[in-house]
């Protein structure tokens, strides 16, 4: 699989609500953008350049066919963003980050993750997990990381691998 050898931590263009809808290719409403944040932001390490990547997912995900069109819907989806869903030994719960988040975070996601979409406009990456068989917890499919790792043009940024598992 290909590493990621891209401009990390390049934060060139648009930054806010505003570069996330230019990468949708539609505006969102305040519910959606604040869910598109949580979730990046529960689901990602405080690293900027991995929180854009899983910001991209998203984005992707709503585009792709296949999936909802709408990020509400994309991130509450069953079995997929478990920041959000949370899992069986939590009783179904979102997690404490994704709880957490709060103004100062979003400001922060307005300076520093949004403006690095544009690093993966190219990649189209439907899938993300932790690059770490630690990070998988009871009842989860660590084969799926072997999956994305080993999908056409997978990265690692951060702690995670992104890909698109077929």
């Amino acid at each position: 699989a290909n590493r990621w050898d891209g401009p990390v931590g390049m934060s060139g263009g648009a930054g806010g609500r505003t570069a996330a809808e230019e990468y949708l290719g539609r505006p969102m409403d305040d519910t959606e953008w604040e869910m598109l944040a949580r979730t990046t932001y529960a689901e990602a390490t405080g690293d900027p350049e991995e929180q854009a990547a899983v910001m991209s997912v998203i984005l992707n995900r709503v585009k792709a066919d296949g999936y909802p069109d709408s990020i509400t819907e994309v991130v509450n989806a069953p079995n997929q963003f478990q920041a959000v869903t949370g899992t069986s030994a939590n009783g179904r719960q979102p997690s404490s980050r994704f709880k957490a988040f709060n103004d100062e975070v979003l400001a922060q996601f307005e300076t520093e993750v949004t403006p690095r979409l544009t690093n993966f406009l190219d990649q189209n990456w439907l899938n993300f997990t932790a690059g770490n068989t630690a990070a998988y917890g009871e009842g989860t499919n660590v084969d799926f990381l072997d999956q994305v790792n080993n999908s056409d043009g997978s990265a690692r940024i951060g702690g995670t691998v992104f890909g698109t598992v077929r």
